[in-house]
Formats: C-alpha cells, sequence, structure tokens
C-alpha cells in the first residue's frame, strides 16, 4: 500500500495482481506512507478502501497532522485485479515457494520483512498438496474476492493483464489532476514470477467449478472467462 501526499495518489494492492512490480517501482520513485505488516492495521499493505478511508479519517482528527494531507476525496485512489483463475494458481504456488524454502520471502520482500509463524506454518503444509488438494480443502486460504477492498472507493481499476497499458493510464490520470505535477511514464518489471505453466493446465472440471463459485462476482464483474 502506498500513500503519496505530495502526488495526491494512494495505490492499494491486491494480493496476487502483480502488485510487487508496482509498489516497487512506485517506491523508488516517490516519498509515501508506508504500509504496515499487521493485517489487522488500517494501513495494512493489502488493506481495504474502506479501511483506509477509515485511517483518513482518524488522521484528520489529531490536532497536529497536516491537513492537507488526509482529503480522502482529493487522492487518486487505484489498484489492478487479475484473472480470479490465473490469481488463484498462483496463490499456491507462493504457498509452495515460501512452504518450500521460507527464506524466498527475503528474496521477494525484503530483508526486513516477514510473516507471523502461523503463516509460514500454513504454507508448508499446502506444499504438501496437489493444486487439486488446496482448492478442494483449502478455500479458507483462499484470498478475498475484489468485492473486500470496497471498489466503489476507488477511481481506476486496472487489469494486471494490461499492465502496462493501464498503469499509463494512471500516470496520465494523475498528472491531470494534480496541478504541477509531472509524472513520466514508468516501465513496470515483473516481480515474483510463479509458474511457466498457463493457468489452465492447473484446473479439472471440478476446480474450476469450485474456483467459479468462490469468485464468481469477480468473474463477472471484469468479464473474464476461463482459458483466457
Amino acid at each position: 500500500m502506498i500513500i503519496a501526499h505530495s502526488q495526491k495518489f494512494i495505490f492499494i494492492p491486491i494480493q496476487k495482481t502483480g502488485s510487487t512490480s508496482i509498489r516497487e517501482v512506485l517506491a523508488d520513485k516517490y516519498n509515501y506512507v508506508g504500509a504496515s505488516s499487521d493485517n489487522s492495521s488500517l494501513i495494512y499493505n493489502h488493506t481495504s478502501a474502506c479501511r483506509l478511508k477509515l485511517y483518513f479519517e482518524e488522521q484528520k482528527q489529531y490536532r497536529f497532522s497536516n491537513q492537507d494531507w488526509w482529503n480522502w476525496k482529493e487522492y487518486f485512489k487505484f489498484t489492478f485485479v487479475r484473472n480470479p483463475f490465473a490469481r488463484l494458481v498462483s496463490q499456491y504456488n507462493y504457498f509452495c515457494k515460501i512452504g518450500s524454502n521460507p527464506n524466498k520471502v527475503i528474496d521477494s520482500n525484503g530483508d526486513d520483512f516477514t510473516y507471523p509463524t502461523d503463516y509460514y506454518n500454513v504454507c508448508k503444509e499446502i506444499n504438501k498438496k496437489t493444486f487439486k488438494q488446496f482448492v478442494q480443502n483449502n478455500q479458507n486460504n483462499f484470498d478475498e474476492p475484489y468485492s473486500w477492498f470496497c471498489l466503489e472507493e476507488f477511481d481506476f481499476i486496472g487489469k494486471t493483464e494490461n499492465m502496462q497499458t493501464d498503469f499509463d493510464k494512471v500516470i496520465e490520470c494523475i498528472n491531470k489532476n494534480i496541478k504541477g505535477v509531472s509524472m513520466d511514464t514508468i516501465i513496470i518489471p515483473h516481480y515474483n514470477k510463479s509458474s511457466k505453466k498457463h493457468y489452465s493446465d492447473y484446473y479439472d472440471n471440478e476446480t474450476k467449478k469450485i474456483a467459479e463459485e468462490f469468485y464468481g462476482e469477480d468473474i463477472e464483474r471484469f468479464n473474464y472467462r476461463f482459458g483466457e
């Protein structure tokens, strides 16, 4: 999660949508309020827009806070979504990567990053399972559907499948909305690649149906299709 006060934008990353790539390039260029690793925090990295909006309201109440920084409506808020079928495969592969070698989380997130012990234990258990077993038995570990992130609060929702094109639109929108600010085109790299196989190769009819039922609203809302 990134709050850039000077440029008046907010990026809320949704898990397994290429958010690390965007976060890395923005963090290199702009001063920002960093996220918390505590998933109960209002400024947790993968917080919802509704929860972050509450954080803004709380900050405005502080006597010595900079009131120019906490007007929610003035900030350009964006996120990215991804085909839910591909997202679920990516999540499974990430669990397995961490479960097989916990040090790999340092490679992805930096030396000072860690997950709770319980999370590592979940990863180790999932690493012992096939994708089918994971989908059948670990739905409580699936990432939240997109609706949880309060999509109505966002000014722009891009798609991972069109990441560079949609991110160019993000930069254009920020430049239009903020006087005196000019952000150049930023090339998005690809971090945390999880698999060379096409996601559809992981599925059979049963697992496809489970994914469709769990992420049905996301699939319909963003017009995703299996196999794309």
